[in-house]
């Protein structure tokens, strides 16, 4: 049993002995590991909130509720959230693309359309046979946002 150890010992001892070979090519040294960047989300000319009303168009007051109704509009990083209905209990989800196009759809199945010109969020919302024009108005910037805008 000695004898194993022993000549495990000298292997080992052999191995380290090559490894200060100057004649032995070099081996791969290992490099650092660098996370790729992380997209950071970029403001567009669209962020803000909006508020104003949803007007029917089609469909019965019984099944699509009132004639008008209030909605606000939060557009963040180019990503919007249409809240509408009763308190604002419903929620359409979207995006704005660079030239103000925007589309909406909810997971109740209500599809939107519109677009964002001029501090102005116009569209249509539809839901089964239900229909409404949407107008919308940008809200002014707090005076805390426009500073910290300004740096």
């Amino acid at each position: 049993m000695r004898f194993h150890y022993l000549a495990f010992a000298a292997s080992l001892a052999a191995l380290a002995g090559c490894s200060s070979d100057s004649t032995m090519t070099p081996t791969a040294t290992a490099r650092p590991v660098v996370a790729a960047p992380v997209a950071t989300p970029t403001p567009t000319p669209y962020d803000g909130s909006y508020a104003g009303t949803l007007t029917r168009r089609a469909g019965t007051q019984a099944a699509c509720g009132p004639t008008a109704s209030r909605a606000t509009m939060t557009v963040t990083n180019g990503r919007a959230t249409l809240a509408y209905g009763r308190g604002g209990s419903m929620a359409a989800n979207g995006a704005v693309q660079g030239d103000g196009s925007l589309s909406l759809a909810s997971d109740a199945g209500a599809q939107g359309s519109g677009r964002i010109q001029r501090a102005r969020a116009t569209g249509t919302l539809r839901s089964g046979d239900c229909s409404y024009s949407m107008a919308l108005t940008k809200a002014a910037p707090r005076p805390a946002a426009r500073a910290a805008a300004a740096r």
